[in-house]
């Protein structure tokens, strides 16, 4: 499971509440988080994350799931596993969506402004990086200022990598969970994922707005969602 845009995978754990307990749980964290080099591209940052996934386990099938920017990592990743002749069984993002089609890309400054607002002023300005830095702190809870620092630079590479990639075409189903509070932006529209899949989109409502995804008792209900579909194949599968 890819983190989403923070980096961060701990967020998933709420799954376990619902999944079979014989079913193992990975989570990637990026690897700006641990000292590691942070990638400019999404698509850099999919191959480590493919890598280190068949490192622990060589061969598949597997099964991939990310939510936010994590759910366009799974989808990049599931991509670049097929292209090694790995099966991937399925699919699953929750509430993530494609990039816009444009040519322009998205300066670091932008995405800083549309994360924090323009009304907090200039991002290079040291007053106002030091003000993202408590907004930060105060989402995670008690951190210190490195973790805070290294989690604010990676949702910001991460969520300019996100809008500036292109998805690819994964050869497949999705199993698509979507927000209650989808319909507030055109642009979060589930059919935007068919052209980038051979197969199906099947969609599951959730009662939780996109912010209250990985609350724990949210995940356990969409844990055991994913229990009873692990149990089939996907339609992908069984063609």
């Amino acid at each position: 499971m890819p983190a989403p845009g923070a980096g961060l995978s701990w967020c998933y754990a709420g799954l376990l509440g619902g999944l079979d307990r014989e079913q193992p749980l990975y989570g990637l964290q990026a690897p700006g988080l641990t000292g590691g080099a942070s990638p400019e591209t999404l698509a850099e940052l999919a191959r480590g994350y493919a890598e280190r996934i068949t490192e622990l386990r060589p061969h598949g099938p597997y099964r991939l799931l990310g939510w936010s920017a994590g759910g366009n990592l799974a989808h990049e990743v599931a991509v670049l596993l097929q292209e090694r002749g790995e099966r991937v069984e399925r699919l699953v993002i929750l509430d993530s969506y494609p990039p816009a089609e444009t040519a322009a890309q998205v300066s670091q400054e932008q995405v800083f402004r549309d994360a924090f607002g323009a009304e907090l002023g200039d991002p290079a300005d040291p007053a106002v990086q030091a003000r993202a830095l408590e907004l930060v702190r105060a989402e995670l809870g008690r951190v210190d200022d490195t973790v805070a620092a290294a989690v604010l630079e990676t949702y910001l590479l991460t969520s300019r990598a996100l809008l500036n990639s292109r998805p690819r075409r994964f050869d497949g189903d999705l199993l698509f969970f979507r927000a209650a509070d989808w319909t507030v932006d055109p642009r979060r529209d589930a059919a935007r994922w068919q052209r980038h899949l051979t197969g199906g989109i099947e969609i599951q409502e959730l009662t939780a707005i996109h912010e209250e995804i990985a609350r724990p008792d949210v995940l356990a209900e969409i844990g055991k969602i994913l229990a009873g579909r692990f149990g089939e194949p996907s339609a992908a599968a069984r063609r």
